[in-house]
């Protein structure tokens, strides 16, 4: 069963918001709170686990059978415009930010999630494909190189001010 703390509650409030540290928000009228996403989860099966070398797994929903459910905060750096992009300090990781007039939408989410006995305990989650966490200085080496060939070749996305 997936479980969902306080502290991780506050965190994956802000993919439910217009918050600036999020591109990724889930539409309202679909996941309404973090809390009608857990249940969703519990009640559904993923359509992949990724495994990380931390311990952590990525569970991956596709909800076709809903449309959209969101708006991704991703994309692979090729396809944003090259002035539109400034450097934000991520855990220590300078990570590239396209400010955009849109948002790409998506029908899948990712829950990153920690294994501890039969509970499914949430770290995060979000719309949109797969992707690692930004590269930090605690991680091992294995799973830092690859944050950051992931981060090195894709930006987050932010809706500019307009």
């Amino acid at each position: 069963m997936y479980k969902l703390n306080k502290e991780r509650l506050a965190h994956l409030n802000i993919h439910f918001t217009n918050s600036k540290d999020g591109g990724s928000i889930f539409y309202k009228d679909v996941f309404a709170s973090p809390i009608e996403l857990l249940n969703y989860i519990n009640n559904n099966n993923s359509s992949e686990i990724i495994i990380q070398l931390n311990g952590r797994e990525t569970h991956v929903f596709n909800c076709d059978h809903l449309g959209d459910i969101g708006n991704t905060g991703i994309a692979n750096k090729k396809e944003v415009d090259i002035k539109t992009i400034i450097k934000e300090n991520r855990n220590g990781f300078m990570v590239e930010v396209a400010l955009v007039s849109e948002l790409q939408v998506t029908n899948k989410f990712c829950v990153v999630i920690e294994k501890v006995e039969d509970d499914l305990n949430i770290i995060t989650a979000f719309p949109g494909p797969y992707a690692p966490s930004f590269p930090y200085k605690d991680q091992n080496k294995a799973d830092y190189k690859l944050s950051e060939i992931f981060w090195n070749i894709h930006v987050l996305l932010r809706l500019r001010d307009v």
